[in-house]
């Protein structure tokens, strides 16, 4: 009986089952394709993980830009480079 299930395994190269010390597992037919699938749903969720750091960074990146290029057209900014603008002499008068 042994025999007939040792035919019926097939040899598993997962992430999980490559990490024993021999680099792959013999599994059923049934476990492999369970392994495939935890493999690859691991794989789109770290994709998706990395997408998403990568989005939140590009949008933190395009607000600081907004905020920088609002701040320089702000009312603030004019009426302080006016200021500048403006001599001692004006204002005695």
């Amino acid at each position: 009986m042994p025999s007939i299930l040792y035919r019926c395994n097939v040899v598993c190269l997962c992430a999980q089952c490559s990490r024993n010390s021999q680099g792959y597992s013999l599994v059923t037919s049934r476990t492999i394709e369970h392994h495939i699938r935890k493999d690859e749903l691991e794989r789109i969720e770290r994709l998706d993980t990395t997408e998403r750091l990568a989005n939140t960074v590009q949008e933190e990146q395009m607000i600081d830009v907004d905020t920088q290029y609002d701040q320089a057209d702000s009312p603030d900014s004019n009426a302080a480079t006016m200021a500048d603008n403006v001599s001692v002499e004006d204002e005695i008068s």
